[in-house]
């Protein structure tokens, strides 16, 4: 049992200035069942300049702010909160993913089980768009609403909970370990970890209205990926995934697919949306061509910018 003067779960949101961007999502925390248990961790360069409302934060357990001092990296932000959260389950939230009343509530009771991390799925809050469906399902296609609850080899990036102590073992590698979140989950899961996708766990998310967004978002991504899970190959092996990588949007799309195609998830016929599956899966395999001959430059703080500030979704 925890005491109650210790929170049961950190929910982490970043922002790149003011408090305001992010009063939506933590509208959604405040209506969680067990708002009282959460701790609010926001992350910003300067605390003076959040400006935050006061109604916006009122409810929960407590609230903290991290102060970065300068621009920060997505996963230089996690790991600072991650350090300073005082509950034992830290949950990652986005401005642009809105949580249904009771995800906090089963997350939490799905980390009674011994799972290192436990994810939800995720709806569309922008079904509107074609292009955002498409978007969904090259990002996230296996957590994808109606999912099945079970252990799965990696789950949604951004929108995921961990055993906070579970994380902090890596030490100081956990910012390489966090940018991007799928290889973290494959070091998980080679210490022996299972990683658990919690169905009933929904968190509703906003995804790219726009072909430039889209394109940008994925060239970053892919070529920060490529950098992290090259980082220690020889150069051979880096070449020989070069060289393959025009292939990928080609296996991604027949992948991307099959999670479309199941039943319940797509109001209408999948196909419509292989043009735009193709823009985000080709321009991710451009990022990661880029990634294995040069290596990731700037494209982590390039990405968290976009993803911080970026006003193309709908």
């Amino acid at each position: 049992m925890l005491s109650p003067e210790i929170p049961a779960m950190s929910a982490i949101l970043m922002t790149p200035d003011k408090a305001s961007r992010l009063h939506k999502t933590l509208d959604h925390l405040r209506r969680q069942t067990i708002a009282d248990q959460l701790e609010i961790v926001l992350v910003a360069p300067k605390a003076s300049e959040l400006e935050p409302d006061q109604v916006a934060l009122e409810g929960f357990h407590s609230v903290q702010v991290v102060e970065m001092g300068r621009a920060f990296t997505l996963g230089e932000g996690y790991v600072a909160a991650i350090k300073q959260a005082q509950a034992p389950i830290v949950v990652m939230c986005e401005d642009h993913s809105w949580p249904a009343p009771d995800w906090a509530e089963r997350l939490l009771a799905a980390h009674a089980q011994p799972y290192a991390a436990v994810g939800p799925a995720l709806t569309n809050a922008n079904p509107e768009s074609a292009l955002g469906w498409a978007d969904l399902f090259v990002c996230f296609g296996p957590w994808v609403d109606p999912a099945p609850s079970g252990v799965l080899p990696s789950l949604a990036g951004h929108n995921t909970s961990y055993k906070r102590t579970v994380l902090l073992d890596f030490g100081d590698d956990l910012v390489s370990k966090v940018e991007p979140e799928v290889l973290l989950h494959a070091q998980l899961r080679e210490a022996g970890h299972q990683l658990f996708l919690e169905g009933e766990a929904k968190t509703a998310h906003v995804n790219f209205s726009s072909i430039r967004a889209l394109l940008i978002k994925q060239a970053w991504a892919g070529r920060r990926y490529a950098s992290h899970r090259s980082q220690r190959w020889p150069r051979r092996r880096c070449l020989l995934y070069f060289l393959g990588s025009p292939l990928l949007p080609f296996l991604g799309l027949k992948r991307t697919l099959r999670e479309a195609r199941r039943p319940g998830r797509y109001p209408g016929s999948p196909l419509k949306l292989v043009p735009a599956m193709l823009v985000g899966l080709t321009a991710h395999a451009f990022g990661e061509m880029a990634g294995y001959a040069f290596g990731g430059g700037d494209a982590s703080m390039r990405l968290s910018h976009f993803e911080l500030n970026v006003s193309e979704r709908s």
